[in-house]
């Protein structure tokens, strides 16, 4: 059937001589074996092997097909094909990015773009799980993406896609956090993708983005006042007293 390539017949007992047609057009392909010499009467055939390849248009199943035929009269043709149904499991290979769109600064919002892609070169059906454990100085404000169901639980951010992901196919997620000086004056935010598909060579499973973040610009201007201003504060104050008292002198005389 569609999905299995033929490769050899080496397993195969010598009294079996073995064609393949080349592939049709709707990707099967007909292996004829044929026997030489007589088989006598209750007497199981030698043994006849072939070896496939299993491509991604098998998935998830295909049925394979065997008929038999002789050149002598046959007595009871019901039972001269056979099937055999087989489940074919996916293999996926994901890759996840992520990126912080536009310049982190202590006291604002920032905001991270999560990015799946599935390279194939099958469909995975998941469920496809998306974790961002927040590092210190960011704590997460919302999370949501199209198709995709997204939980906040502490530092803990989870996106679960709702759907299979198709090959070539990208689910994006948004991530907005507040940033607070923890964070200063960089951070780093760590993505991990989890799949119960069987992922490939290539795949991309964890990504980090490091990015520099700017001090708080009104840092300092709240009740509590630096100490070097309260201290230009009292050097100006007891200057001027000294300037006052000087003139109240001079005046007097």
């Amino acid at each position: 059937p569609a999905g299995l390539e033929y490769v050899d017949a080496a397993g195969s007992d010598p009294a079996w001589t073995v064609v393949a047609d080349p592939v049709a057009p709707d990707g099967t392909t007909t292996v004829t074996a044929t026997l030489s010499g007589d088989l006598a009467p209750a007497t199981d055939a030698p043994t006849l092997s072939l070896t496939v390849t299993v491509t991604a248009a098998a998935y998830d199943q295909i049925v394979n097909v065997g008929v038999v035929s002789a050149d002598q009269p046959e007595t009871d043709p019901s039972d001269n094909s056979s099937d055999d149904t087989v489940t074919v499991p996916p293999q996926s290979t994901l890759v996840v990015t992520k990126t912080a769109l536009g310049a982190l600064q202590v006291g604002s919002k920032g905001t991270y773009v999560i990015a799946v892609t599935n390279e194939g070169p099958t469909e995975d059906p998941g469920p496809i799980v998306v974790t961002d454990v927040l590092p210190r100085g960011l704590t997460a404000v919302s999370a949501s993406g199209t198709g995709a169901t997204c939980d906040i639980s502490g530092q803990t951010v989870t996106c679960t896609l709702d759907a299979p992901l198709g090959v070539g196919q990208t689910a994006s997620m948004t991530l907005v956090v507040a940033v607070a000086n923890g964070a200063y004056p960089e951070v780093t935010n760590t993505v991990t993708v989890t799949t119960p598909t069987e992922q490939l060579p290539g795949s991309t499973l964890t990504a980090s983005t490091t990015n520099p973040v700017a001090a708080d610009p009104l840092a300092g201007t709240g009740g509590t006042l630096p100490g070097w201003l309260v201290m230009a504060a009292l050097l100006l104050l007891i200057a001027g007293g000294g300037f006052f008292a000087a003139s109240r002198r001079q005046a007097d005389s």
